[in-house]
């Protein structure tokens, strides 16, 4: 009887897996989006959680730091890790950026709504397509155009100036944002010449060591509690990275990407239930804007990826 269990766990966990592979691709990466962005919404809750008491820095530096050492057995599992390259200091560059998108969205998360900084964070494809213009000379569409200048509108209705003044944190949120995608176009950029695994490990060694000296500035010394927050903040970012990534292996780009949005809808619920948080009607009018226009680039932008090229 001892080895009846083993045996109807086997038998469940092969059934279980032919079920999985038999669904179709785009239902299978739609769960993994599911999943994906229910990790991040997770991740904001324990950034604001324990953004009340430690430093946005000191977040971002073991967001980096315990990310790194959840990375770097996946990446050497992977295989062979190029360690040698002539743009080191593009790695350096980008994961500096990488860790100021990071206090900026941290700093944003702490001050703001949930479902405000999240909404703000969908801009950074507005701030994509003229980087892209510039940077690659990439002839864009005057659709794409009138759909950033629509997002842009969106903005506004959320910033709202008050007397003629900004939110601060509001206007960090709209900085991450920017920063993401100055970050990829230069991941762009390096991926022309660096493996991916190169471009993943010198990101986790820079962002840490990058990240702790403005740490140290502000240090606390967390408590037990925040100690699982700040481990959750981690291992919930690198949760989502993977799901997301795993969603676009299996499903098509233009299928996934409306579900990205589902994470707006984590963060409006949990900022409801569990900071009683809620956002004014023009901030959901903003966020509409936002979404629609995103939505469209995102969308425009995989199915020019995916068409074939043809010959004239």
């Amino acid at each position: 009887m001892k080895y009846l269990y083993p045996v109807r766990l086997m038998r469940l966990h092969r059934d279980w897996e032919a079920t999985w592979n038999g669904l179709p691709d785009n239902l299978r990466g739609a769960v993994w989006q599911v999943l994906s962005n229910l990790a991040f919404a997770v991740m904001a809750v324990a950034v604001k959680t324990v953004g009340q008491t430690i430093d946005s820095f000191e977040i971002a530096f073991f967001r980096c730091f315990v990310g790194l050492i959840f990375t770097l057995p996946l990446l050497f599992r992977a295989g062979r890790v190029r360690f040698a390259t002539t743009r080191m200091g593009a790695h350096f560059s980008r994961a500096a950026l990488g860790v100021a998108a990071m206090f900026c969205g941290f700093y944003a998360l702490t001050h703001l709504p949930l479902a405000e900084a999240t909404t703000i964070s969908f801009t950074k494809t507005l701030f994509t397509i003229p980087l892209a213009v510039l940077v690659f000379g990439e002839v864009v569409h005057w659709r794409r155009w009138g759909a950033t200048a629509a997002g842009l509108g969106g903005v506004v209705l959320i910033l709202r100036p008050q007397g003629g003044e900004f939110d601060q944190a509001l206007m960090v949120a709209l900085l991450a944002a920017a920063l993401v995608a100055v970050i990829i176009v230069t991941i762009k950029s390096l991926a022309r010449t660096e493996q991916a695994a190169t471009i993943l490990f010198y990101y986790g060694v820079f962002s840490t060591c990058i990240s702790l000296v403005p740490a140290l500035w502000d240090w606390r010394i967390p408590n037990p509690e925040e100690c699982v927050l700040l481990a959750g903040v981690a291992i919930l970012g690198v949760s989502g990275q993977f799901c997301n990534i795993r969603s676009y292996r299996l499903g098509e780009a233009t299928a996934m990407a409306p579900f990205g949005y589902l994470r707006l809808i984590f963060a409006g619920f949990f900022g409801y239930i569990l900071f009683a948080e809620r956002p004014d009607l023009w901030m959901w009018i903003g966020a509409g804007i936002i979404i629609a226009s995103t939505l469209y680039i995102a969308i425009q932008e995989a199915r020019r990826k995916e068409a074939p090229v043809t010959k004239e």
